[in-house]
């Protein structure tokens, strides 16, 4: 799957991470890559914001996602609203999500 096949509602998880940090949007926009569809996207993202939310200091200085590390107190809130995003899309039938 690439990231232009995803749908607007399913496109906001990039869109809200990138708000953040490039390096946590490419993080999202990379899990695309291996999915067949875009809710098995979505459920490789929420994944990974569980992995995140479980990540040392150390990891996130020696990964793209080393901004993150200085902004820890903003990023479990940005965290939280891609998985409101996910769970919100993820709700919608795929049928009325709309193309890009």
């Amino acid at each position: 799957m690439v990231i232009g096949e995803l749908s607007g509602e399913a496109y906001q998880v990039i869109v809200i991470a990138e708000k953040f940090d490039s390096g946590l949007a490419q993080g999202f926009a990379a899990l695309n890559r291996d999915c067949r569809n875009e809710n098995d996207y979505l459920l490789r993202c929420k994944e990974l914001i569980t992995d995140i939310r479980q990540y040392t200091s150390a990891f996130f200085e020696n990964s793209l996602l080393h901004e993150c590390n200085r902004n820890k107190d903003r990023l479990f809130p940005v965290l939280n609203a891609i998985e409101e995003q996910i769970k919100k899309t993820m709700r919608m039938p795929l049928a009325r999500r709309t193309k890009r």
